[in-house]
């Protein structure tokens, strides 16, 4: 486990300080594990919370984003109750992603979260509709297309390789 102090670190060089100070070390963990973890060379990083300043800095630092949308599903709700509607904004960006021109590899975690997690359906119906499993609708206009979604896990997958 990191120190919080190592942590505070990688959220300065995100451009996270000022929200960073303000959470708990647990906090900050799931920040820095599920989308702020990009470290100068790193060759890829999650995309779970995504500013326009940070999609600046992924495409200047030429790091494939790698998100995972089933996380729609199962966990974006638990990420809105945690930290709240404010620091929880710019939840998986996707169509704000594709639109600054990153190539999106579909992918998973495949931790077993969901029974069916090695299935790419669930996730591209996720970037799709935007809809946790109990319906709720997290932020609808980052949705895109079905097409989109089949290219994050077939030609985006392949880019990323």
């Amino acid at each position: 486990m990191l120190p919080k102090r190592a942590l505070l670190r990688a959220a300065r060089w995100t451009g996270l300080s000022m929200l960073a100070r303000r959470m708990t070390g647990a906090q900050l963990r799931i920040l820095c594990y599920h989308g702020l973890w990009l470290a100068p060379g790193a060759p890829f990083g999650s995309c779970l919370f995504m500013t326009p300043e940070r999609i600046a800095r992924i495409l200047d630092a030429e790091i494939v984003a790698v998100p995972q949308p089933a996380f729609l599903l199962t966990t974006a709700a638990g990420y809105r109750r945690l930290l709240g509607p404010e620091r929880s904004a710019d939840l998986m960006p996707f169509r704000r992603l594709l639109d600054a021109g990153l190539v999106l590899p579909g992918n998973s975690d495949a931790i077993g979260i969901t029974s069916g997690q090695h299935n790419p359906f669930p996730g591209m119906r996720a970037a799709v509709d935007r809809r946790t499993a109990e319906g709720d609708l997290i932020d609808p206009e980052q949705a895109i297309t079905p097409e989109e979604a089949l290219a994050m896990y077939t030609t985006g997958a392949a880019a990323a390789i």
